[in-house]
């Protein structure tokens, strides 16, 4: 199978789903591994930018509080310690492990920004 079609069909995955894809042959978890680094990269970029919009906003729409609150804890307890593996990463060497911790945590940064976007109300959401 050439390689781009392969990739189309694991971006269709989950992250969980990723990772124990990347058992199967030591071909996808070089493909994997590349889609859990992405991922992992576009989550700390959205997290960072919301965190940012939301610490502007505060000031005149308290009620994101909640949400500034829940980013902090994403960064603090969940992103910065794994920023130690970055060089690695960065280099091709080491895979985002966590695939079900980038789910979630994705999930997690949608809820926000529907909250955000008042599309849903900020203390049922986050």
């Amino acid at each position: 199978m050439p390689v781009p079609a392969l990739l189309e069909i694991l971006k269709t995955l989950s992250y969980k789903e990723l990772g124990e894809m990347r058992r199967i042959h030591p071909h996808w978890d070089e493909l994997c591994g590349q889609l859990l680094n992405s991922g992992y990269y576009t989550l700390i970029n959205k997290a960072d930018v919301l965190l940012q919009d939301c610490q502007r906003r505060v000031y005149t729409e308290k009620e994101l509080q909640t949400a500034i609150t829940a980013l902090t804890n994403l960064q603090v307890h969940v992103l910065n310690p794994v920023d130690m593996m970055r060089a690695p990463m960065d280099e091709g060497v080491l895979c985002f492990p966590y695939g079900h911790l980038l789910d979630k945590a994705f999930e997690l940064i949608d809820r926000i920004e529907r909250v955000v976007q008042g599309k849903d109300d900020p203390e049922v959401s986050i």
